[in-house]
């Protein structure tokens, strides 16, 4: 699952990851911290991933979320 259009600004992307760390790092969330880490790294070191302005139908943020996890999986664009 990939997104179309063109890409959000750096800015964007970061506040997305920013957004989605902030939540998961919540109790209850059930991922494995290894995911946390990996998102804090990348954030740390300006590793950001490619993630379009437009998506899925529905969730806001499914296809950026998809976009990030496939980068942070090591499956680039």
């Amino acid at each position: 699952m990939t997104g179309s259009g063109e890409p959000l600004s750096d800015d964007a992307v970061r506040a997305v990851m920013v957004i989605r760390l902030n939540q998961l790092a919540a109790a209850g969330s059930g991922v494995h911290p290894r995911l946390l880490r990996a998102l804090e790294q990348a954030l740390r070191v300006g590793a950001l991933p490619l993630v379009h302005t437009r998506g899925a139908i529905g969730t806001g943020d499914l296809t950026a979320l998809a976009e990030i996890g496939l980068t942070l999986a090591g499956e680039l664009p």
